[in-house]
């Protein structure tokens, strides 16, 4: 199945891994603020940075599993990259709940959209199919010649 691998399904899984692993960083860098802060003996936001590191971290874990799932057309990847990408919208939402401002707003408006664009594509024919979900789109063969005259 991997020789049928849509090209953008390709795009998507390296840049899936690409990013979980940058998420990787990002939550360990949050879990060691949250140590750092502890052994300053700021309270108050300590619990804040270890909860945005295991969930940054579950997220990344989840995101390394989409972009495998991805490269080797497993079944569960069409489901699983569906749901990574939901989520990623839902939490573009909250973010811009939470932080209204206007460099906050833009980067995350780009994600959203971003997001948007992948919801679509996951639904396109050939991309269900590649996942083993419904038929191949096949390109309409063209109209047949006019009679002669």
């Amino acid at each position: 199945m991997a020789g049928n691998r849509p090209t953008g399904i390709s795009v998507l899984a390296v840049l899936t891994v690409l990013g979980s692993l940058a998420g990787l960083y990002n939550g360990s860098l949050y879990l060691s603020g949250g140590e750092y802060l502890t052994s300053l003996g700021v309270t108050g936001y300590d619990l804040f940075f270890y909860a945005e590191g295991v969930v940054g971290i579950v997220f990344a874990i989840w995101g390394l599993l989409v972009g495998y799932s991805f490269w080797t057309a497993k079944p569960w990847g069409w489901t699983s990259g569906v749901a990574y990408t939901i989520v990623g919208l839902v939490n573009g939402v909250i973010i811009v709940a939470v932080l209204p401002y206007g460099n906050v707003v833009a980067g995350i408006a780009i994600g959203f959209i971003i997001d948007l664009i992948v919801l679509v594509y996951l639904f396109r024919g050939n991309v269900k199919a590649y996942f083993g979900r419904g038929m191949p789109v096949e390109p309409m063969a063209p109209p047949p010649p006019p009679p002669p005259a």
